[in-house]
């Protein structure tokens, strides 16, 4: 799923499709359901912990910044959504990981998100076959 645009989370809340509103949050686009109001009941409950979900993103993403391996996997205990989670501007613990040269914690991403490792690893066979 591509990233969330407003338009996108309006008819998300008119239609009561939370997994898609989740998904946006994770997505670093949690700022898009603030003050927003709903008809369905599992929508509006829904938007209540959003303001929670974003907490612990950016808690997370804080973690990851400050090299802090130990609280970077206390969250993963709690939420596993969080290894693809991204900030405001797009970006993933793993992107900010890298960027800051801390090895262990982008080990511990990777390890903990094998989709994404494999699909590095892919990327990696097809350019060493070139």
């Amino acid at each position: 799923m591509s990233f969330s645009s407003l338009l996108q989370v309006s008819k998300w809340i008119k239609t009561a499709d939370v997994p898609h509103l989740e998904h946006a949050v994770y997505m670093g686009r949690a700022s898009y359901m603030a003050g927003r109001a709903a008809w369905n009941d599992d929508v509006r409950g829904f938007l209540q912990t959003v303001p929670n979900i974003a907490a612990s993103i950016d808690e997370f993403h804080s973690a990851v910044e400050a090299g802090d391996a130990g609280a970077v996997n206390k969250h993963l205990a709690s939420d596993r959504r969080l290894i693809s989670s991204r900030d405001q501007h797009g970006r993933t613990a793993l992107h900010k990981a890298a960027q800051l040269g801390s090895t262990a914690i982008v080990e511990t991403l990777l390890n903990g998100d094998l989709t994404l490792a494999e699909a590095l690893a892919r990327a990696a066979d097809k350019v060493n076959d070139t």
